[in-house]
Formats: structure tokens, C-alpha cells, sequence
């Protein structure tokens, strides 16, 4: 998850960021994941969430 949050750090595009929200929302669904992958893909968003807002306010 490290890896991801870095990820999402230098991202500065809010679109991107909403793309890829979108993308993992859409995963979140599938009948086949097990709880763990999907607890995983909402912490995911989660912290796209957190980008999105901390990008707001500058």
C-alpha cells in the first residue's frame, strides 16, 4: 500500500486521480473478489480521496 500512496503523491492532474477512482470503484464490485482484495481496493480509495481534497485546497 506504501507504493501506492506514493504513487498517488505525485499526481497533480485531479481527472487522473478521479480516472483512476472510477477504475477501482468499478473492481470493487466484482462477485469474485474475497473481502481482503476488496478492503484493499476501498483503503485504495480511500487515500484517492485524500489527493483529491488535499489538491483542493491549493
Amino acid at each position: 500500500m506504501k507504493l501506492f500512496v506514493e504513487e498517488i503523491q505525485r499526481i497533480y492532474d485531479r481527472d487522473s486521480l478521479t480516472d483512476l477512482k472510477e477504475q477501482l470503484k468499478d473492481q470493487v464490485v466484482d462477485p469474485s473478489l474475497s473481502w481482503q482484495s476488496r478492503m484493499d481496493l476501498y483503503e485504495k480509495i480511500k487515500w484517492i480521496n485524500l489527493r483529491l481534497e488535499h489538491l483542493k485546497k491549493k
